[in-house]
């Protein structure tokens, strides 16, 4: 994969296999996956395809 992390993202940055936060807290590439993952399946069982959707429709 081809991470573009050459500087500070909100806080975060790219430190060997994880994102690390300012304070510390350190993310693998899979937790990240992952919460992006139950994320998506919490829409779709929500009946929105995506997130946009879903914002869309909250603020209707």
């Amino acid at each position: 994969m081809n991470y573009d992390f050459e500087d500070d993202w909100y806080g975060w940055g790219l430190r060997g296999r994880h994102l690390v936060s300012e304070d510390g807290q350190r993310m693998t590439i899979e937790r990240l996956r992952g919460l992006m993952w139950r994320d998506k399946m919490k829409l779709r069982r929500a009946g929105y395809a995506n997130r946009r959707k879903a914002e869309e429709a909250r603020k209707a």
